[in-house]
């Protein structure tokens, strides 16, 4: 099961790309209300779609039987 946490807007490719350094700002900002073992998506929507740049932060949780 993924669990979404938070999402993150940019307006340019640029910004997002600038996230995948590890002192990001906003990737410190989500690792410290959401723990390390987050992981990230960083998703280019079409065009047309404002802001198109997005940073997702989720955490995959195994299901107990």
């Amino acid at each position: 099961m993924i669990q979404y946490y938070e999402s993150i807007f940019y307006n340019t490719l640029e910004e997002l790309n600038a996230t995948y350094q590890p002192n990001h700002p906003d990737i410190l900002h989500m690792e410290e209300k959401y723990g390390t073992g987050i992981q990230f998506s960083h998703i280019m929507h079409r065009e047309g779609v404002e802001p198109r740049f997005e940073l997702s932060c989720y955490k995959v949780r195994r299901e107990r039987n």
